[in-house]
């Protein structure tokens, strides 16, 4: 069978696109099974630095974080311990304090009674000193200082000061 050369040139261009059209379409069929490969074997390969790759380090890393757990567990036991003591020696000591100072102070004292005449007290101009600078806004340590008289002296008269004047206040 002879085609006619005139037939042939007319589906020349139709045999040209049908041959592109498939070469295209294997092209890209290639391309996607290339792709599928290369996300297959990605996936079956661990990443470096993963668990796959690395287990001896992370084993004893492992082994690493829990001793130093254990060991700070242990510090931390300790110190709690040692703390604890400590405070039952606190309370013991506090508990001693307050019966010697319940055991030291008098009846008398207790009920509020005037002190013991064996006790040192300010002359009187020295104390109205004392208060003057206190009545005009001085600190304690300020008096102390500017009446040659010690800190306990002018605390004392002025905590004495200010319970007769409570005290008087109440009558």
């Amino acid at each position: 069978m002879i085609f006619p050369l005139a037939s042939v040139a007319a589906s020349l261009p139709l045999l040209a696109g049908v041959a592109l059209a498939t070469f295209l379409l294997m092209r890209r069929l290639a391309k996607r099974r290339r792709s599928d490969q290369r996300l297959q074997t990605q996936a079956s390969t661990p990443m470096p630095g993963a668990l796959g790759k690395e287990p001896a380090q992370l084993l004893r890393f492992q082994v690493e974080m829990q001793e130093l757990h254990r060991e700070l567990s242990a510090r931390l036991d300790t110190k709690m311990a040692a703390l604890l003591q400590l405070i039952r020696q606190a309370d013991e000591r506090i508990e001693t304090l307050e019966q010697l100072k319940a055991d030291s102070t008098s009846p008398v004292q207790k009920a509020g009674a005037e002190p013991a005449s064996d006790e040192r007290e300010l002359p009187a101009s020295d104390e109205i000193e004392i208060l003057k600078l206190a009545a005009q806004g001085f600190s304690a340590a300020t008096i102390a200082h500017r009446t040659s008289k010690s800190l306990a002296e002018v605390e004392a008269t002025l905590h004495l000061n200010a319970q007769s004047s409570q005290a008087s206040a109440h009558r």
